[in-house]
């Protein structure tokens, strides 16, 4: 979990990083998590490092409603067993997205 405050909507793309381990090029993290333009949280998860195939990349939530800019707030990915659900400020933001797979250890 970590607390985000946007001074601005992503202008772009994958615009704002919520969570990233820097790898490098060609190096797939554990788990990778960005708030796209439209204010979507993307979920990446690898198992194998080399490709995203415990979750690909999937828009998870709208986080429209949930975030405003210039405010603290508070999320949280939570993984139980095979169950992902994003939280920000205590409330489950979009479906549970359901992937299998260990996470790879670095």
């Amino acid at each position: 979990d970590t607390w985000i405050n946007l001074t601005s909507a992503p202008a772009s793309g994958f615009g704002a990083a919520i969570y990233s381990q820097d790898g490098g090029a060609g190096i797939f993290t554990p788990v990778a998590v960005y708030l796209s333009t439209g204010m979507h949280v993307i979920l990446y998860a690898s198992s194998n490092n080399s490709s995203w195939d415990v979750h690909g990349g999937t828009d998870v939530c709208d986080a429209t409603s949930a975030l405003s800019t210039g405010s603290w707030h508070h999320f949280a990915l939570v993984r139980s067993g095979n169950n992902w659900m994003v939280f920000i400020d205590g409330t489950q933001c979009g479906t549970t997205q359901v992937a299998s797979g260990a996470l790879f250890d670095s």
